[in-house]
């Protein structure tokens, strides 16, 4: 079934289908942390960039149009598809690490749906004087299960005498530029990311 916006839809109805659609997107996603191959990763790639743009074109003018009204249910379902989005930037660095050009090829594009994602969600915020609940950082490298994967700029660092970092309680998996720290991500080195507060 087409899930698309119009004003005559109820908007109740619709924002329950794509609650439901964000739900479904987020376990396949993850899922993919325990059963993980080459193909599913390649599925995955394809089709969560249509997804992706599909929500933009379709889910965000129906959230938009309820935020004032259901805030905190937007936010959750925005905050759900972020859980999706960190892992596939997970995924697009797997497969630039892995160099392997079948899954590589999909990357730019899904890359690209991801950031109008982010900018949309972030003008979404702007125009309802939400702004301060948006936070924008760079993603620390991720493999598939989670670990984080050392690039040489962070070796670099480390050699350079940040030793004492080492044994930090909660580490934040993404790096705000010495902002707020308190909050856990999953996130992969020099892709943007959103982070949702309310």
């Amino acid at each position: 079934k087409k899930l698309t916006y119009g004003v005559t839809k109820d908007p109740e109805a619709q924002f329950s289908t794509w609650s439901k659609a964000v739900e479904t997107l987020v376990v396949m996603t993850t899922s993919l942390k325990m059963w993980c191959n080459r193909s599913l990763l390649s599925a995955v790639l394809k089709h969560c960039r249509h997804f992706i743009d599909h929500f933009v074109r379709h889910g965000m003018p129906l959230v938009e149009r309820l935020f004032r009204k259901k805030r905190i249910g937007c936010v959750d379902l925005i905050k759900n598809l972020q859980m999706a989005t960190r892992f596939l930037q997970t995924i697009c660095s797997h497969s630039k690490i892995s160099q392997d050009v079948s899954l590589a090829n999909n990357v730019p594009l899904l890359k690209k749906s991801l950031e109008v994602l982010v900018f949309r969600v972030k003008a979404m915020l702007a125009a309802n004087d939400c702004l301060d609940a948006f936070v924008l950082g760079n993603l620390k490298n991720r493999d598939l299960q989670g670990e984080e994967i050392l690039s040489q700029a962070s070796i670099e660092e480390d050699d350079e005498g940040e030793e004492g970092e080492e044994e930090e309680a909660a580490e934040s998996d993404v790096d705000l530029g010495g902002e707020d720290e308190s909050e856990e991500h999953e996130l992969a080195e020099g892709d943007s990311a959103m982070s949702i507060e309310v």
